[in-house]
């Protein structure tokens, strides 16, 4: 009984470890997609900044 537990505790520490390692490949897979997200909205928003800051230049001074 004892040495039957055991085995089966070595094969789920195993199945285990195996899951983790999935589990940190899938989590640091989002933390990518979610940088390149927030990369691209940040761009997004930058190139809003810099028209809004032109269009009031050339408001402010003609051309």
């Amino acid at each position: 009984m004892i040495g039957l537990g055991k085995i089966k505790h070595k094969k789920f520490k195993t199945a285990n470890s195996k899951f983790k390692i999935f589990e940190n490949i899938n989590f640091f897979l989002h933390k990518l997609l979610f940088l390149n997200y927030y990369k691209y909205c940040y761009e997004k928003l930058f190139l809003l900044v810099v028209i809004f800051s032109k269009k009031n230049d050339i408001e402010k001074y003609g051309d």
